[in-house]
């Protein structure tokens, strides 16, 4: 499970309305990639915005950050605040050394 913090009526919001599943992608400098095909999901409870308010306040750089400094987000119970719940159905890892020297394992996991 993983979390996105953004505003409900931000454009990504919009466009999740009509397509709710996504795929991240996070590369290095060393050429390692690793994609994940996520379902999406709006956070509504209180409780649960306010968890991910605070799992993004407390944690470590470079994902962490104070929530409140973003325009409008004074807090979890701000109106333009929002929290997007994140379900992987396919997790890759293709690591650099595979694509420069062929060495490496593509690893796959499908749920």
């Amino acid at each position: 499970t993983g979390w996105i913090l953004t505003g409900p009526g931000s454009p990504k919001a919009r466009d999740l309305a009509h397509e709710s599943r996504v795929s991240l992608t996070y590369w290095d400098a060393t050429h390692d990639v690793a994609t994940a095909e996520c379902d999406t999901a709006w956070e509504h409870d209180i409780e649960a915005k306010r968890a991910g308010w605070q799992r993004f306040l407390d944690g470590p750089k470079p994902v962490g950050y104070d929530p409140s400094m973003i325009p409008g987000w004074e807090s979890a119970d701000s109106p333009s605040f929002g929290v997007l719940r994140l379900e992987p159905h396919r997790l890759r890892v293709f690591p650099g050394t595979l694509l420069i020297s062929g060495t490496g394992n593509l690893l796959t996991w499908s749920v």
